[in-house]
């Protein structure tokens, strides 16, 4: 279990003088960067997690030596010998000659790669949500980025899986192929549990926009998926449009826990930015392998992101599809972000309680519905005394949606705490676009 976690989109909410230490970020998200409900984000002076959200990538076939880096890299013998055990010099080769080699064996390199990335990146889209967040200030609109990829369509509409954090309490989104033409995107179904959504775009909207060109993604086998295969991560890398990144498959049935909740992922080093959730993890056959979702994010790490395997992915997409306009999983939803109040933090800004800081709260869902509002210090929940985010979010999973609870909190200006009663919503509470 790593002991500390922080969304990618959003670099938690600091409260003054905290600092942020090794956590997992997740790479886009509904409301903003770090908009789900289930960030844990504890500050202290010590150092403080927050969960997180977005990214992975995508194997491609293990390859040693240039010449096998593609079947359609060229086989010209006459430029391949002088590195086969073969053809070995009895003199050591001039340096001129080596570094002639070395560019070679790059530009096949390169011409693999960039044959890939055409062939995959016309399945993968951008994605652009924004949601009503409330506070003591009113309501406001929030903006965040994500990634998504086209895996099925049928007579009137083509679809879209990415990250459920990605359209958690979002209000509308769009999407786009190209990063300018955006197309109005509506909410299908999700299951927050296994951070899968899918979104559904109108074939008619895309017609009206001038958008033509789009593929459907090719699924590869990621059981087949070893250590050390070639790896592409293609996604809307921090909101700036469609990228892609190299690197190869670090670890297979690796465990990371984010919010709670375990999931059994892909690693890899190539680059894993915000914006990326959602996006592709491509093999050497323009093959989807996984679904970017999250990375480890500290100072002193580097190449470490996740993705979903594609195997367990098409398993949930699946339920999805075949209970439209429902989340598969139906346990409470609050809809706030959170941030840990220590005790070090009460004593420093003269907070009433330990508890967890409402940093957000989303529209339509329970929290909202119950008047709760940012700047709202919450201590206990359905009789059960709060002290940590985690703790919180903990509590919130026992609950199902519909089921009303007691929450306690405390007002900002207020010395006493109040009491309000919550009713839980479904994990899809106010995706209603």
């Amino acid at each position: 279990m790593f002991k500390k976690y922080a969304l990618v989109a959003c670099i938690a909410f600091i409260l003054g003088a905290s600092v942020f230490s090794l956590g997992y970020i997740r790479g886009g998200s509904g409301a903003a960067a770090s908009t789900s409900e289930n960030t844990a984000l504890a500050a202290d002076t010590a150092g403080a997690g927050a969960d997180g959200d977005v990214a992975a990538n995508a194997d491609l076939t293990q390859s040693a030596a240039a010449d096998n880096i593609s079947e359609d890299s060229p086989t010209d013998s006459a430029s391949l010998d002088a590195v086969s055990p073969d053809a070995a010099p009895t003199d050591e080769p001039a340096a001129a000659d080596s570094n002639i080699l070395q560019t070679a064996s790059a530009s096949l390199l390169n011409q693999s790669v960039s044959s890939i990335v055409k062939q995959a990146s016309s399945s993968v889209v951008s994605i652009n949500v924004s949601a009503t967040v409330q506070s003591w200030f009113g309501s406001a609109l929030s903006a965040a980025a994500g990634s998504g990829i086209i895996f099925s369509q049928d007579s009137g509409n083509i679809y879209v899986v990415t990250n459920y954090h990605v359209v958690d309490g979002a209000v509308s989104a769009t999407i786009s192929l190209d990063d300018k033409t955006q197309i109005t995107a509506h909410y299908v179904g999700g299951d927050s549990i296994a951070d899968i959504a899918v979104l559904r775009v109108a074939k008619s909207d895309l017609k009206a926009a001038g958008v033509t060109t789009y593929t459907m993604a090719k699924f590869g086998d990621s059981d087949k998926i070893e250590v050390g295969d070639f790896a592409i991560a293609i996604g809307n890398a921090d909101g700036e449009g469609k990228s892609a990144t190299f690197g190869i498959i670090s670890a297979v049935n690796k465990q990371i826990t984010i919010d709670n909740n375990t999931f059994d992922v892909l690693q890899t080093d190539a680059a894993i930015n915000p914006g990326n959730s959602g996006g592709a993890l491509i093999n050497s056959n323009a093959e989807v392998v996984g679904v970017n979702c999250a990375k480890l994010s500290d100072s002193n790490v580097e190449g470490m992101g996740y993705s979903l395997p594609i195997n367990q992915v098409k398993t949930i997409v699946d339920g999805i599809m075949k209970n439209k306009g429902q989340a598969v999983s139906q346990p409470g939803y609050l809809g706030i972000t959170g941030v840990t109040v220590t005790t070090q933090l009460k004593n420093l800004y003269g907070f009433p309680s330990v508890g967890v800081y409402v940093q957000t709260v989303y529209t339509g869902t329970g929290a909202y519905n119950a008047g709760l509002m940012q700047g709202d210090l919450i201590t206990a929940f359905n009789g059960v005394t709060i002290t940590t985010n985690d703790q919180l979010n903990a509590e919130i999973a026992k609950t199902l949606a519909g089921q009303t609870v007691d929450m306690t909190v405390y007002r900002s200006g207020y010395a006493k705490p109040t009491t309000i009663q919550v009713t839980m919503t479904a994990q899809s509470g106010g995706l209603n676009f």
